[in-house]
C-alpha cells in the first residue's frame, strides 16, 4: 500500500529522498519499536540509493509475507540462562 500511495505522489511531480521513505515506510509499517529496531539492524545503510529498498527487504526478511513476527518467534529456542538456572550454586559461591 505505501508504494502505490507513493507512485500517486510522484505522478504529481512530488518526490521525497530515500532516507525519508525508508523511515516513513518504517513508521507506517505498524509494527512495534522492538521490532523496528529489528529491521533497522537487517539494513545496509552504505548505499544511499538502495536506502528505501533496504527496509522493505528487511521487513521482509524479519516479518515474512504474512506481516509477523510470530513464525520468527515460534523458530526460536528459548532457554534458561546459565546465570539464572544456576542462581542458589552461585550465590552460595559468593558471587
Amino acid at each position: 500500500m505505501f508504494d502505490s500511495k507513493y507512485r500517486k505522489i510522484e505522478k504529481k511531480s512530488m518526490t521525497l529522498p530515500p532516507e525519508i521513505l525508508a523511515f516513513k515506510l518504517l513508521r507506517k509499517a505498524n509494527i512495534s519499536k522492538d521490532e523496528r529496531l529489528l529491521v533497522l539492524t537487517g539494513m545496509n545503510y552504505d548505499n544511499e540509493k538502495t536506502l528505501y529498498e533496504e527496509p522493505k527487504k528487511s521487513l521482509k526478511k524479519f516479518k515474512g509475507s504474512e506481516g509477523s513476527l510470530s513464525s520468527l518467534q515460534e523458530s526460536i529456542k528459548l532457554e534458561p540462562a546459565f546465570l539464572a538456572a544456576n542462581e542458589e550454586a552461585l550465590i552460595a559461591a559468593g558471587y
